[in-house]
């Protein structure tokens, strides 16, 4: 085997440990910037994935508020078509109580309306029609015509109620005296009932 040269080996020695050096610096150079770009990278990558799920959340929550508010909005339109129109809450009224009081032994007058303004919370109020309402009838008429017509318009209320005994009255039973257990009464009240907004400031709208 060949001996190398003192001076070949110190070369050798020599070329080594700048291949060395030079590995070094590459990797600190190159390897490491990329290393810490990746790390970086890795970084962004991980912030960015936690925004994307915040913002589904934001936009499912958001999805949810609008489907209740939708359907709270369909409610509120429901009830408002149930209240009295704006534009004559009175010939609203006339024809409840002309379809209501069809068959029951009734005779009703209806005053006009006075307007009042119920706020049903703050800075959220209707005006409600308050009709006055007179009748003469018997007595179990009255009281079942009192029940029915606030279990069928719940958006309604029976108001001051003032009952007063009258005596048979020929008109209230055409043709007929009333029977023992009978008695006539005059009664009157009033009927409390929120009026439909029609302009475009709507509740509903």
């Amino acid at each position: 085997m060949n001996k190398i040269s003192k001076d070949k080996r110190n070369r050798l020695i020599l070329v080594g440990a700048i291949t060395a050096i030079v590995i070094t610096a590459l990797w600190f150079l190159v390897i490491g910037e990329q290393q810490d770009a990746l790390a970086e990278m890795a970084s962004k990558s991980l912030k960015l994935t936690e925004s994307i799920s915040k913002a589904e959340g934001t936009i499912k929550t958001q999805a949810g508020v609008e489907k209740s508010l939708a359907e709270h909005k369909e409610e509120l339109e429901a009830k408002e078509n149930e209240m009295a129109p704006e534009d004559d809450p009175y010939a609203w009224m006339l024809d409840v109580m002309n379809r209501f009081c069809q068959g029951r032994q009734i005779v009703w007058t209806l005053d006009k309306p006075e307007f009042r303004l119920a706020e049903v919370v703050p800075g959220f109020s209707y005006k409600t029609a308050v009709f006055h309402f007179k009748a003469t009838a018997f007595f179990n008429v009255i009281g079942k015509f009192s029940a029915d017509f606030e279990n069928t318009y719940r958006l309604s209320q029976i108001r001051s109620v003032s009952i007063t005994p009258v005596g048979g009255i020929a008109s209230v039973r055409a043709g007929a005296a009333p029977a023992s257990d009978d008695e006539t009464l005059a009664v009157e009240f009033f009927i409390v009932t929120p009026v439909r907004p029609t302009d475009a400031q709507s509740h509903a709208k």
